[in-house]
This record gives C-alpha cells, sequence and structure tokens, in this order.
C-alpha cells in the first residue's frame, strides 16, 4: 500500500502518527513528491503531517485499511 500526496509545492519530509500521536513512520522526500510507502502500517486511522521545502507544514487524516 501506499499513500500519495497530492502537492504542487515540493514536498521534503513526511512524518505519518497514529491515533496516539506516536510516530508510526519517517521518510525524507528525494524528488520533491513520491508515494509513501505504508504497507507495515496496521489497520487504522493516521495523520500525515508533510514538510514543504519553504518551512510550511501541512496536516491530512487517511485511512489503512
Amino acid at each position: 500500500s501506499q499513500l500519495h500526496v497530492l502537492a504542487t509545492d515540493p514536498l521534503v519530509a513526511v512524518q505519518v502518527l497514529d491515533a496516539q500521536g506516536r510516530v508510526a513512520l519517517r521518510q525524507a522526500m528525494k524528488q520533491g513528491n513520491e508515494p509513501v510507502e505504508v504497507t507495515a502500517l496496521q489497520p487504522g486511522i493516521y495523520l500525515a503531517r508533510v514538510r514543504f521545502a519553504d518551512g510550511r507544514e501541512a496536516i491530512g487524516r487517511f485511512v489503512k485499511e
């Protein structure tokens, strides 16, 4: 399973947080907007915190089935 983050600006990092706020996964982005491999995550609700090259951050929620 992969998480695809749609963004017009290049990303530098993605953190996936579990329902308790613990970091479940971290990935540095080498090419700006590549997919994030989430196969190892247990089913549940997660937050994806993305950091852009200019320092801005955004958070989105997703469900791993």
